[in-house]
């Protein structure tokens, strides 16, 4: 069962692989496929009316501003260290008029606008609500 996505106490953590980077070499870039992380403790809080063990839930308005990634710019995105967002939330869930966020379940998209690659949140940000129902 997926545990609905807070600011904390845990550190929550969203992981893609692979998420494809230029590598700058001598010879010019090449692509290698490399993994890309994101901190949902990191990420910009919009929920304050709705707390989760003391600390802020997370809906689909949150926005990561950095992951740790590659050394290069993505291959589709074209970005270095850009953004982690969930695209995907619950149905039944919402939390301030927003679907929430579910990790175990919800895909993450990492790098900007146009993602470089697809995840998930795999370490959960908290332990006391669960969402099971789709």
């Amino acid at each position: 069962m997926p545990f609905v996505n807070s600011q904390g106490p845990i550190p929550g953590m969203d992981f893609s692989v692979p998420d494809v980077y230029l590598q700058p070499t001598p010879v010019g870039p090449v692509p290698v496929p490399l993994f890309s992380m994101g901190f949902r403790a990191t990420e910009i809080p919009t929920c304050f009316r709705f707390l989760l063990m003391c600390m802020p839930s997370h809906n689909m308005t949150n926005l990561a501003p950095t992951t740790i990634s590659g050394p290069g710019p993505g291959v589709a995105s074209g970005m270095v260290c850009s953004n982690s967002r969930n695209v995907k939330g619950s149905t039944k869930l919402f939390i301030q008029a927003t679907p929430a966020t579910r990790a175990l379940l919800d895909p993450t998209v990492q790098n900007g606008a146009s993602p470089n690659s697809v995840g998930t949140t795999i370490v959960p940000s908290q332990i006391r609500l669960m969402n099971p129902s789709a």
